[in-house]
């Protein structure tokens, strides 16, 4: 009886070209070890960014767009600097510059630009069921950029809508430049007065920081839309710290 190698085996090429989409990156070579896996990716760069900021896009983009869980040892960057008067446009500076005491009304859920930064617009939330599995798909927008995260997860009522936050925050850490990287999110229904209100729970690391997020949301009519909602809500004030991620060249499609 034979067997086949159920293995995904990346494709290299278009890996590299995918890379090379990164603002500031010149050039990507990957290479493979006898069953090819990738050892080693090599990337050059001309940024004022040092080759850490850069190896984490990287990792980021191999992890969302191609599904890879890459040992971050494997990624090395050359990075020159720009000549002068050639610099690129200091994306964080600019982010630090906008940041003011947040107040109270920030805490609502808004689809449009709040003091501290543009904050994502819900575009499109979808599911589909195969093979006892639901299958989540957000899609968020700012001004000139378009993300679409997406997870999938047990077709029950706990895994329909934990899936619905997991692909929400998935967009929102490809439309933003941070190191934060989320658990599983814990979530629960309660009612208050007359009504039925979605309560969010986030927690996430930041190196050795441990950050905690709450969100919520009054559930109207599709509650799928209530907890990506409750979800952003959650982010809400630290979304405005964060720097958008307008150096990558390249839509979440």
């Amino acid at each position: 009886m034979s067997t086949t190698d159920s293995r995904h085996i990346p494709d290299i090429p278009d890996l590299e070209r995918l890379i090379q989409g990164i603002h500031d990156v010149t050039g990507c070579r990957i290479k493979t070890d006898s069953e090819g896996d990738i050892a080693e990716i090599h990337v050059t760069a001309v940024s004022d960014r040092s080759g850490r900021i850069i190896a984490r896009d990287v990792d980021t983009l191999l992890n969302v767009k191609a599904g890879l869980d890459l040992d971050h040892r494997k990624i090395g960057v050359a990075v020159t600097q720009p000549e002068a008067g050639e610099a690129p446009e200091a994306e964080i500076p600019e982010a630090k510059s906008r940041v003011e005491a947040p107040k109270p009304d920030q805490l609502i859920i808004e689809d449009e630009a709040v003091e501290t930064g543009e904050r994502p617009i819900i575009r499109r939330v979808g599911v589909s069921h195969e093979d006892n599995l639901v299958h989540a798909q957000v899609t968020l927008t700012l001004p000139d950029q378009q993300a679409v995260g997406e997870s999938s997860d047990a077709d029950t009522p706990s895994g329909h809508i934990g899936a619905l936050i997991r692909a929400t925050l998935e967009a929102v850490l490809i439309l933003y430049d941070t190191k934060i990287r989320f658990s599983d999110p814990q979530f629960r229904i309660v009612t208050l007065g007359n009504e039925e209100i979605f309560l969010v729970y986030l927690s996430a690391v930041e190196g050795r920081n441990v950050h905690s997020f709450t969100g919520s949301a009054i559930i109207r009519q599709d509650s799928r839309q209530t907890a990506v909602m409750a979800t952003l809500g959650a982010l809400n004030r630290v979304m405005g710290l964060w720097a958008r991620r307008s150096g990558m060249d390249y839509d979440i499609l």
